[in-house]
């Protein structure tokens, strides 16, 4: 048996963890205590969940506990669907906010953009990720640091002292860039933290999840 299956993810003190069995048409439901819900919207209405067609895509607004300053992590299992090109965003918030997590970018590279001291840093992984298979993206913000990991491991990490955040002068989207250029693929599962995961809980979730994404 699988030693990493025994272990639980890290989720316990998430912000905010959206997954593939809590979406019905049109809420998508935030399994941790006071709950951060929202509506699946778009050309076509609901999302048909974990499926975004690039057409569609879901909205969970301005919730107050989604507000982050400090030190932060975004989580997620996404693919894309073979012959796509351009960024394939899982969860973006506008230009006041800012944030842009993708799978991949216009080089198919995964990317995340943050505001750390009233500056926007951002940095592009180096795995490429045009196969349409499930992936499992991590960032992580400590405070000096922006990382990125792909499937459990390290694939870039950029210098940035300050302070992140991530405010709530913009809705946060799933799915697509701010309401446009949605994704055409999927995304399972969406984990927000108010903290940076350290490499070793990215690679325990990732050998955790890896079982649901084969």
């Amino acid at each position: 048996m699988n030693p990493f299956l025994l272990q639980p993810v890290p989720t316990g003190d998430a912000s905010a963890r959206y997954e593939r069995l809590t979406y019905a048409q049109p809420t998508w439901y935030d399994l941790m205590p006071t709950p951060a819900n929202g509506t699946g919207t778009g050309f076509g209405g609901g999302v048909d969940w974990p499926r975004f067609d690039g057409a569609q895509w879901v909205t969970i607004g301005q919730p107050s506990k989604l507000a982050l300053t400090g030190n932060m992590s975004f989580v997620a299992w996404s693919s894309q669907d073979p012959g796509t090109s351009g960024f394939e965003r899982v969860m973006s918030r506008g230009a006041a906010s800012p944030l842009i997590f993708s799978l991949k970018d216009s080089n198919g590279h995964p990317f995340i953009l943050v505001k750390v001291s009233g500056a926007s840093k951002n940095v592009e992984g180096s795995s490429v990720i045009n196969d349409g298979e499930w992936h499992m993206i991590a960032a992580t913000y400590d405070g000096a640091k922006l990382k990125l990991y792909v499937d459990g491991a390290l694939d870039i990490e950029l210098a940035a002292a300050g302070t992140g955040q991530i405010n709530t002068a913009n809705d946060l989207y799933f799915g697509s860039n701010n309401g446009s250029s949605s994704l055409e693929g999927r995304i399972d599962t969406c984990r927000i933290y108010s903290r940076a995961l350290s490499a070793d809980e990215i690679l325990r979730d990732y050998h955790a999840g890896k079982p649901a994404h084969p």
